[in-house]
């Protein structure tokens, strides 16, 4: 598994405008966003893999690891961006940390922003958008990549649960201002959940089930109706050469439990991921909540 989600082109002969492997002897107090975005464009556009494997922070990276970020970039190229912009805000579920034979991963930079592109859809495939956790490294960004972890820092654990599992007044189902409706949450929401236990290609040898809370409450029309630290239920599957895939299959609202379908998570099979890890999912159909 790589927290790299491919990437694009470049023209011949132009000189990159940014590198994440070359120093810089006068390092900026504030990396050029606008040098990070043409440098990227520009190795896209002209299919440069080695172009863009500079703007990659490679610190600690394992050749495997490498390998396949490597083939996720050149895979990318056959994608036509149609907006791409740097922003600070953080994607939320992102798991920043996973175990993989023994050894822990986490990002091997600091991130401070996020590189959003939006690629023009491809036939018979819907539009997608791929974010790129960045860092800053010798005073340019650089798209950060997961790598082992030494010693303490391997042992430490991870962040407390954050202010969202705070209570907050939730809506009771059935009794929004209007009266007696029920309230739906829209499919395509997104649940962020955190874990209660590891999951991983183990968990299917105990019967793949596994459970988890509501990290961050999910509101309708301003109004929390799924409250930070209701329960869920998920399962991890593996078909084919396909997977290990994690997906959610029920939830808890004040006490009622109800099916839910959700989009899933593929992991590589060597991945664990540590109980209180962090996930995102997306409701596939609408979820009612009824009296």
């Amino acid at each position: 598994m790589s927290f790299l989600k491919l990437t694009r082109v470049w023209v011949p002969g132009v000189a990159l405008l940014v590198g994440c492997t070359s120093k810089q002897s006068t390092p900026s107090a504030k990396p050029s966003e606008s040098d990070f975005i043409a440098a990227f464009r520009q190795a896209h556009e002209q299919r440069d893999l080695e172009a863009m494997s500079k703007l990659v922070c490679w610190d600690r990276v394992t050749p495997e690891m490498r390998k396949l970020s490597e083939g996720s970039l050149k895979t990318a190229f056959d994608d036509k961006i149609a907006d791409i912009k740097l922003t600070t805000k953080h994607p939320k579920g992102r798991p920043d940390v996973y175990v993989r034979n023994g050894v822990t991963y986490r990002f091997n930079l600091l991130v401070i922003a996020e590189l959003i592109v939006d690629n023009a859809p491809r036939p018979n495939e819907t539009f997608s958008t791929y974010d790129y956790p960045l860092g800053v490294k010798e005073g340019h960004y650089c798209i950060a990549q997961a790598a082992p972890v030494e010693g303490l820092e391997a042992q430490e654990p991870l962040p407390p649960p954050s202010l969202a599992d705070q209570a907050t007044q939730p809506l009771q189902p059935g009794k929004t201002s209007g009266g007696a409706q029920p309230v739906v949450v829209p499919a395509k929401t997104f649940l962020i959940i955190r874990l209660g236990g590891d999951v991983g290609l183990k968990t299917i040898k105990s019967g793949g089930n596994f459970s988890a809370t509501v990290a961050e409450p999910v509101a309708v029309d301003g109004v929390t109706v799924i409250p930070a630290g209701s329960s869920a239920q998920g399962i991890v599957a593996k078909e084919g050469d396909y997977g290990p895939d994690v997906t959610l299959t029920s939830l808890t609202v004040n006490g009622k439990s109800y099916k839910i379908s959700t989009g899933y998570v593929t992991f590589n099979q060597e991945v664990v991921f540590p109980a209180r890890s962090e996930m995102k999912f997306e409701f596939v159909l609408p979820l009612k909540l009824n009296d």
